[in-house]
Protein backbone atom coordinates (compact mmCIF):
# COMPACT_ATOMS: atom_id res chain seq x y z
CA UNK A 1 0.00 0.00 0.00
CA UNK A 2 1.12 3.49 -0.68
CA UNK A 3 1.55 6.09 2.00
CA UNK A 4 -1.39 8.12 0.69
CA UNK A 5 -3.75 5.14 0.88
CA UNK A 6 -2.71 4.38 4.45
CA UNK A 7 -3.18 8.04 5.41
CA UNK A 8 -6.69 8.10 3.93
CA UNK A 9 -7.61 4.87 5.76
CA UNK A 10 -6.25 6.28 9.02
CA UNK A 11 -8.21 9.52 8.61
CA UNK A 12 -11.44 7.67 7.79
CA UNK A 13 -10.93 5.45 10.84
CA UNK A 14 -10.34 8.50 13.02
CA UNK A 15 -13.53 10.13 11.74
CA UNK A 16 -15.52 6.96 12.42
CA UNK A 17 -14.23 6.81 15.99
CA UNK A 18 -14.88 10.52 16.58
CA UNK A 19 -18.43 10.47 15.23
CA UNK A 20 -19.15 7.19 17.01
CA UNK A 21 -18.04 8.71 20.32
CA UNK A 22 -20.08 11.82 19.67
CA UNK A 23 -23.17 9.77 18.84
CA UNK A 24 -22.68 7.70 21.99
CA UNK A 25 -22.33 10.82 24.16
CA UNK A 26 -25.44 12.44 22.66
CA UNK A 27 -27.42 9.20 22.99
CA UNK A 28 -26.47 8.75 26.63
CA UNK A 29 -27.27 12.39 27.33
CA UNK A 30 -30.72 12.04 25.80
CA UNK A 31 -31.32 8.80 27.70
CA UNK A 32 -30.31 10.43 30.99
CA UNK A 33 -32.51 13.44 30.27
CA UNK A 34 -35.50 11.22 29.47
CA UNK A 35 -34.96 9.12 32.58
CA UNK A 36 -34.80 12.23 34.79
CA UNK A 37 -37.98 13.59 33.23
CA UNK A 38 -39.82 10.29 33.76
CA UNK A 39 -38.66 10.18 37.40
CA UNK A 40 -40.07 13.63 38.00
CA UNK A 41 -36.66 15.28 38.11
CA UNK A 42 -36.27 14.74 41.84
CA UNK A 43 -33.13 13.64 43.57
CA UNK A 44 -33.18 9.83 43.69
CA UNK A 45 -31.54 9.91 47.12
CA UNK A 46 -34.33 11.97 48.65
CA UNK A 47 -37.01 9.82 50.23
CA UNK A 48 -40.22 11.01 51.87
CA UNK A 49 -40.67 10.25 55.55
CA UNK A 50 -44.00 9.36 57.13
CA UNK A 51 -44.99 13.05 57.22
CA UNK A 52 -44.23 13.53 53.51
CA UNK A 53 -41.09 15.59 54.10
CA UNK A 54 -38.13 14.54 51.95
CA UNK A 55 -34.84 13.70 53.59
CA UNK A 56 -31.59 12.05 52.54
Amino acid sequence: MSGTTMLVIALVGLLVVMFGGLALAVGLGLLTRRRRRLDGGEDRGAQPDSGGTTFK
